[in-house]
């Protein structure tokens, strides 16, 4: 139904939008950590210490559910 895949479209947007809400926050952190007030340090910014929200296969899971629903 119509409603169904309306509510995975949305579903599977909103897990994108929590983790780039999430990335999002990491670096605004880092970015004011790494700031002193007159410096910025380049040496403590490490945008491979970021994690993710969730980890590909939380999600991928999720997705499958969803796509299933559809069907």
């Amino acid at each position: 139904s119509g409603a169904v895949a309306l509510t995975a479209s949305n579903s599977a947007q909103a897990y994108q939008l929590v983790e780039k809400a999430y990335f999002d926050k990491q670096f605004g952190e880092t970015a004011f950590q790494c700031f002193d007030g007159t410096n910025i340090h380049l040496d403590s910014f490490d945008p491979n210490a970021f994690k993710v929200f969730w980890r590909p296969n939380q999600i991928q899971v999720r997705l499958d559910i969803l796509n299933g629903l559809t069907c």
